[in-house]
C-alpha cells in the first residue's frame, strides 16, 4: 500500500466504466514504489520482495528446493532471486573467465577475418578519412553495422580496442540470457544457460576477437527479448525498440535477416492487428537506409 506521507503523484479517473475499488487498486499499484522497483529489476511482482524479506530473516530457502506458487498470478514467489551459493559460483565463473577473455582482447588480432576482413576495411576507411565504395573485395559489399561501431574504437585504440568492444556484447549476451531465465519464472535455466555460453570455449575465441558474430547473437537476442516484454506490457516504446534492433540485425549481417520477419509475424499473432506490425516494420527500416544511403554511388 502506500506508504504514510507519501504523495500520490499518478491520479487515475473513474472513467472507462471502472469501479471506486477498482480505481483505488489501480492508484495504489501505480504509486506503489515496490511496484516500480519490481518493473525496473524485472520481477513479474512486488510478492518478489515479500519473499526476499522472509528469506533474509529466516534463511528457509536452500539450493535445490522448489518454491510452489498456488492459486497466484502472475507468480511473483517463483521469480526470486538465485541464492547466495549460486551467485558466488556465477561471480566466480564469470570473473575467471572474463579476465582470461580480457587479455585475450587486449593481445595483438591474429586471427585471418578479424585483421583482414572485419577491421582491414575499416583501416582503410579510416585511412582515407571517407567511407567510400570499395569494389576489389565482395566482404565491402556485404552487411558492415558493427564494423561501423569499430570505426571509432579502432581509431582510438587499434585492434585491442575493437576487440574489447565485441566483448562487450558477450557479456551483455549473458546476461540477457540470465535475465530472460528469470523473467519465465526459471531462473536456474536462465543461469545454466548464461553459463554455458559464457565459458564456452568457441564463444569466448570469437567475442575477444574483432569479429562480428557474438554481436549479431546479442543484437537479435535483444529484440526477442524486447518482444517478449512488449507482449507483457504492450508498450509501443519497447516494440519500436524491438524494430530499430531488428533492422540493426540485418544491417550487422545478412543471415540475420530472419529475426524481422520473426518480429512481424510475432506482433501480428500476439496482437491480432496490423497496427503493431507497421509500427515494428517503421522503426526497423531506420538502420537499413541508413546503412545503405551512407554508400557514395
Amino acid at each position: 500500500g502506500k506508504k504514510p506521507g507519501m504523495r500520490l503523484k499518478v491520479r487515475v479517473k473513474t472513467g472507462k466504466g471502472r469501479t471506486v475499488s477498482q480505481k483505488n487498486w489501480l492508484e495504489r499499484q501505480l504509486n506503489d514504489p515496490y511496484v516500480q522497483e519490481a518493473r525496473k529489476l524485472g520481477y513479474r511482482s512486488r510478492a518478489a520482495f515479500k519473499l526476499i524479506e522472509i528469506d533474509d530473516k529466516y534463511h528457509f530457502l536452500k539450493p535445490g528446493c522448489r518454491v510452489v506458487d498456488l492459486g497466484a498470478a502472475p507468480g511473483g514467489w517463483a521469480w526470486t532471486p538465485l541464492p547466495g551459493g549460486v551467485v558466488l559460483l556465477s561471480a566466480l565463473l564469470f570473473g575467471v573467465f572474463g579476465v582470461l577473455y580480457l587479455f585475450n582482447a587486449w593481445a595483438p588480432e591474429i586471427s585471418p577475418d578479424g585483421s583482414s576482413y572485419h577491421l582491414g576495411l575499416v583501416s582503410r576507411y579510416l585511412r582515407d578519412h571517407a567511407f567510400h565504395r570499395i569494389d576489389s573485395t565482395l566482404y565491402a559489399n556485404l552487411s558492415q553495422g558493427v564494423e561501423m561501431l569499430y570505426v571509432p574504437a579502432f581509431a582510438i585504440g587499434k585492434h585491442s580496442a575493437a576487440s574489447l568492444l565485441h566483448l562487450f556484447f558477450l557479456i551483455a549476451l549473458a546476461r540477457m540470457i540470465f535475465n530472460y531465465g528469470r523473467r519465465i519464472a526459471r531462473p536456474w535455466i536462465g543461469f545454466t544457460a548464461s553459463v554455458m555460453v559464457f565459458v564456452s570455449p568457441i564463444v569466448g575465441t570469437d567475442a575477444s576477437s574483432a569479429y562480428n558474430d557474438v554481436a549479431v547473437a546479442a543484437i537479435v537476442f535483444a529484440a526477442f527479448y524486447l518482444l517478449e516484454v512488449w507482449d507483457a506490457q504492450r508498450t509501443s516504446g519497447v516494440l519500436i525498440a524491438a524494430g530499430l534492433l531488428s533492422g540493426y540485425a540485418f544491417a550487422a549481417k545478412y543471415t540475420a535477416a530472419m529475426i524481422l520477419g520473426y518480429a512481424l509475424l510475432f506482433a501480428v499473432k500476439k496482437s491480432r492487428q496490423w497496427k503493431p506490425a507497421l509500427l515494428l516494420s517503421l522503426p526497423s527500416l531506420s538502420p537499413l537506409t541508413t546503412v545503405w544511403g551512407s554508400r557514395p554511388r
